[in-house]
């Protein structure tokens, strides 16, 4: 299939996709459909890079200045916090005595990731208040990266952005949930069988999962998909869910940069990912202006 994409205020009239995304697809296919669903979306995010940098995405961010200050603001309270974290956090690692086989040793590992996480406010609830936050700007590059990939010109009211705000917190309540019940089941069963130095390997999973399903979310809800649909659709693509989960989990950490990189980035890479597999294509987009 040859995707050609119009690019916005680019001197290069098309953006060939397929070349950007060349991989050994006939390869990836032969691969457990979630797996590779995963090995497909991590490289996505170089392409999805470069499509923001070509098609300057960010420019729309500054003309929505309450935002902009907003994640500011979030990024230098999070970052005092980092500072504190990220000592205590490299001196587990380092300091810290973790023996034995390699699974054990890997688990130590996310469990300091998740400690990380967690003290930053990404690894527990309240990570899904940032996406409440940052839904602006979610909703802003999936609404403008389909307008690029689809040639069409979808100006979405403030109306809209107020509409998205309401469904990323149901869809945030909802995650969040599912994430605690989902981490139990998870937890106990490992428990039973005695492999307790899998859960935090497990949780983490877990964790991704939900991050990158609010990030696809936001992709259906341009076609008209409820919150229902979405999360029986997302459950499809779980891998690429996972992978854009991890990848913005990984960015969150980073201070300042990461409040603004990893929504712009995984909602580039869910709207690439989802509409390069022509996902609800057999449906019309919302409020598209043709």
């Amino acid at each position: 299939m040859s995707v050609h994409v119009f690019v916005l205020e680019t001197k290069s009239p098309y953006l060939d996709l397929e070349k950007l995304t060349s991989m050994p697809f006939k390869q990836i296919r032969k691969i457990p459909s979630y797996v590779a669903q995963l090995v497909e979306v991590l490289p996505l995010h170089i392409v999805a890079n470069d499509f923001i940098k070509t098609n300057h995405l960010w420019k729309g961010l500054f003309k929505l200045k309450w935002v902009f200050w907003l994640a500011l603001l979030m990024s230098v309270i999070i970052s005092f916090e980092f500072i504190a974290v990220f000592y205590e956090w490299v001196r587990d690692i380092f300091l810290g005595q973790h023996h034995g086989s390699v699974l054990v040793t890997s688990s130590a590992m996310f469990s300091n990731l998740q400690f990380f996480g967690e003290e930053l406010y990404i690894g527990g609830g309240v990570k899904y208040l940032i996406f409440i936050f940052a839904e602006v700007i979610i909703f802003h590059c999936t609404v403008n990266t389909l307008n690029i990939l689809s040639g069409n010109n979808r100006k979405p009211s403030f109306k809209d952005f107020i509409d998205a705000e309401k469904r990323m917190i149901q869809v945030s309540l909802m995650a969040w949930f599912m994430e605690i019940i989902v981490s139990f089941i998870a937890t106990t069963i490992l428990s039973i069988f005695g492999l307790h130095f899998l859960k935090s390997i497990a949780k983490f999973i877990i964790q991704c999962y939900f991050i990158g399903h609010l990030f696809l979310d936001n992709y259906n809800e341009q076609y008209g998909l409820t919150v229902k649909e979405s999360f029986k659709l997302v459950g499809q693509h779980a891998g690429a869910s996972l992978g854009i989960g991890f990848i913005a989990y990984i960015l969150f950490l980073i201070p300042l940069f990461g409040m603004i990189a990893a929504p712009v980035l995984g909602a580039v890479t869910a709207a690439l990912y989802m509409y390069t597999h022509e996902v609800n294509r057999d449906r019309e987009r919302l409020y598209e202006l043709v």
